[in-house]
């Protein structure tokens, strides 16, 4: 059964180190993939005593991935963590936005956002239960592309943005985290520093 599960793998402060034991852990298992995101300081997360990574726990990743030739192979079969894959992503070039609306989420009351991090009501269709999917989403479609429209501006409306080696991978990053985190869809997400850090780490 191993090769149909995926782990799921919340990067944190504490837990950084432990990655090459896990995936050489689920690789023994024949788990199919382990996948790593960045821990969201939100809900509980918020009055936990857990961190995001610092940018150096990336950059050690990315050493790691470097000079460790059995991790590196290890990592390429089954592993997927942020770091890593940012840099051998950097030269493909954004959307320019988040990939929302691609896989929606549906909640117990018939609320449907765009996305499962963004939960704001100012942008969801109410009342899918009581008719068809395709109903549902053709009134969110308004509210959905004026968050599209704000979502492609990102990277040219956000100061922190501005002269960032990572601007035209992450196009201004993740609105959802930002609105999540800091309470407003124009702020910077809040992964800038860990992305700044892979951007300008250098293989030599």
């Amino acid at each position: 059964f191993g090769s149909r599960i995926t782990i799921n793998f919340t990067e944190m402060r504490h837990n950084m180190a432990e990655i090459p034991g896990l995936l050489f852990l689920a690789d023994w298992f024949g788990v199919k993939e382990v996948v790593g995101s960045t821990l969201l300081v939100h809900g509980r997360a918020s009055s936990s005593p857990f961190q995001p990574p610092l940018p150096s726990q990336y950059t050690d990743l990315l050493d790691r991935y470097r000079q460790d030739a059995g991790f590196r192979k290890l990592y390429d079969k089954i592993g997927r963590f942020s770091a890593i894959e940012w840099w051998l992503g950097r030269e493909e070039g954004a959307s320019g936005c988040c990939s929302f609306a691609e896989t929606l989420y549906l909640t117990a009351d018939g609320l449907l956002f765009p996305c499962a991090l963004l939960h704001s009501e100012e942008f969801a269709a109410r009342g899918a239960f009581g008719r068809t999917l395709a109903e549902a989403i053709a009134e969110a479609v308004p509210l959905w592309s004026g968050l599209l429209e704000t979502c492609r501006r990102r990277a040219e409306t956000i100061e922190n943005c501005r002269g960032c080696p990572a601007k035209g991978h992450c196009g201004g990053g993740c609105p959802a985290r930002a609105l999540l985190v800091h309470g407003d869809l124009g702020c910077p997400e809040d992964r800038c520093e860990l992305r700044k850090a892979v951007f300008e780490w250098t293989q030599g």
